[in-house]
């Protein structure tokens, strides 16, 4: 490696590592931060929580993302408690940032490579909503198998541990959430299509491709079968996904998705990517540009299928913005009369730079002197505060469980307390199973929680009647009606 490509490999580095460490500001468990994790995020904290406690996933505790999510909190509470999955968070941007910069270097100058990189990471400012999602977690693995897929398609660059590298990240996406993997169905077509008439080739690619998705299915498989979890993975995971994705109101409506998938559309830097293959197409590469499309356009159905428009649910279309807008400034660099290739280059820089990059840039630097001067404060509400003091009186020792009914699991994360029944929320997925309801309560009658706390808005005659039933004691209350939070002790 010469100095220059070694200096800059070091540039890359520590720009990733503090644009990730300053992005990650807007993530509750930052060090600085320490705020109430989203209801997701605390979803997967409270599993993590209850494996810590010999407890598992699917069986024991409710919930129908993949496996490797859990895990990825199991470590991060190893590592600390409540910022530990911060680190993880920070090492996979880190990541993420290299392998899309090292994908725009195959078409661009280091200086293009930078603002092609922070103009796609506009999309972060719309889509990130608190971190430890599991398109956050999918970003690397996207990102890596593009720069592999793009440097064979580009420059027919591919090896054994590439190849097996691509089959791993593909698998881990499949054990983080499934609707990710348009990369993968997209691109592995075009190969197969691609390298059809060398046969041999195609089954060394397609063996060692296996071979990495083996190396990551293996030990989870393992993992399911040693804890007796797969009838109970196969209902929550695959089963009860089908439904979901299917019910809840109008989300199964083909209205729903189509209106998801123009939500996701409907982006100014996604649509220039979009209009960029489809002007800057030549015989060169026309094949793959016109795979690349469909590419992102089977991205944004792959979104819209839930019929959702939850916006974390864009972070995925940031690695996919960056081979496009590369092809920008591959033409502008290509140019043989230097002044007008660099006035192109200054004039689309400060396009991008003005309306994409500088002004959220800004917004999150004011932020930062304010967000360290205030990193040790306790940033929990009032009622947070309160119903943790009632759990530390009427469930004080370890082992205690508690029940929080609702979709509010950050109170088991808060005061590290194992949930009752298989479920730490009922809702939405309640409304997904009627069944979910009738064993929750059916549980809760035989496990009689020390404290049970009713999340705002969810107040119910199902609860009503269990807790005057088994004379349940009203200890706190936000209000004096049922309208707000309530706290019962046993």
């Amino acid at each position: 490696m010469n100095k220059i490509k070694y200096i800059e490999n070091l540039v890359v580095l520590f720009f990733s590592f503090v644009f990730s460490f300053v992005m990650l500001t807007y993530s509750p468990v930052h060090p600085w931060v320490n705020t109430e994790t989203y209801t997701d995020s605390s979803v997967f904290k409270t599993v993590a929580l209850m494996m810590e406690s010999g407890y598992m996933p699917y069986k024991d505790t409710f919930d129908h993302k993949g496996p490797l999510l859990y895990f990825i909190n199991l470590i991060g509470n190893k590592l600390n408690y409540y910022n530990g999955v911060f680190y993880i968070e920070l090492f996979f941007w880190i990541i993420t940032l290299i392998a899309l910069y090292r994908s725009i270097r195959l078409k661009c100058k280091p200086a293009a490579s930078y603002i092609i990189l922070l103009s796609a990471f506009s999309l972060f400012y719309i889509d990130f909503q608190g971190g430890n999602l599991t398109e956050e977690y999918a970003l690397p693995f996207i990102s890596i198998s593009t720069f592999i897929f793009l440097d064979f398609l580009l420059n027919e660059k591919i090896s054994k541990l590439r190849l097996v590298l691509c089959g791993a990240c593909l698998g881990v996406i499949l054990c983080l959430r499934p609707n990710m993997i348009a990369l993968w169905v997209v691109m592995c077509i075009f190969v197969v299509i691609k390298e059809r008439k060398n046969f041999k080739n195609l089954c060394r690619y397609i063996s060692f491709f296996m071979l990495g998705m083996v190396i990551i299915f293996f030990p989870i498989f393992c993992w399911i079968i040693k804890n007796g979890l797969f009838k109970d993975f196969w209902s929550v995971y695959i089963e009860f996904n089908k439904t979901y994705s299917s019910a809840e109101g109008g989300r199964a409506l083909f209205s729903a998705k189509w209106n998801a998938f123009f939500h996701f559309l409907n982006n100014k830097i996604y649509i220039i990517s979009i209009l960029s293959l489809i002007f800057l197409s030549n015989k060169s590469n026309n094949k793959l540009n016109i795979t690349y499309i469909i590419y992102m356009f089977i991205s944004l159905m792959f979104i819209a299928m839930s019929g959702m428009t939850y916006e974390h649910y864009g972070l995925v279309l940031i690695p996919v913005c960056i081979y496009p807008l590369s092809l920008l400034y591959e033409i502008i660099e290509k140019i043989d009369n230097k002044d007008m290739s660099k006035i192109l280059f200054v004039l689309l820089s400060m396009f991008f730079l003005s309306n994409f990059v500088i002004s959220d840039c800004i917004d999150t630097i004011i932020r930062i002197p304010e967000l360290y001067e205030s990193r040790n404060f306790d940033n929990d509400s009032y009622v947070e505060k309160m119903i943790s003091d009632q759990i530390k009186i009427y469930a004080p020792n370890y082992g205690e469980s508690i029940s929080v009914y609702g979709n509010w699991d950050y109170i088991y994360v808060k005061n590290k307390k194992i949930h009752a029944t298989k479920y730490s929320y009922q809702f939405p997925i309640g409304k997904v199973k009627k069944e979910i309801f009738d064993e929750y309560f059916e549980q809760l009658k035989n496990e009689k929680p020390h404290v049970i706390v009713i999340q705002a808005g969810y107040w119910d005659n199902n609860i009503e009647e269990f807790v005057d039933t088994y004379n349940y004691r009203l200890v706190y209350t936000e209000k004096d009606d049922a309208s707000g939070v309530l706290v019962y002790a046993y």
